[in-house]
């Protein structure tokens, strides 16, 4: 991940300036805690797409329960 990248991750958060992201995204670089970032940003996105599916899973289930429910009053 370039600094570059990490900049334009740091913008998405709420309430965080151009210069703090800058500024972040330089010491992170400057520290070498560059490619511990991005291991973490990587977990964080890889437990995303676990909560999604997740969820996606649990609305069908509830769906299906909702239908099963509703099936004697049809």
């Amino acid at each position: 991940m370039s600094t570059i990248d990490l900049y334009q991750v740091l913008k998405e958060i709420p309430n965080v300036t151009d210069e703090q992201a800058k500024n972040a995204a330089d010491s992170a670089v400057h520290s070498g805690r560059l490619d511990g970032i991005e291991k973490h940003l990587a977990a964080l996105a890889e437990r995303v797409a676990r909560v999604e599916t997740s969820t996606r899973i649990i609305l069908g289930l509830q769906v299906a329960v909702l239908l099963i429910l509703l099936a004697p009053l049809v």
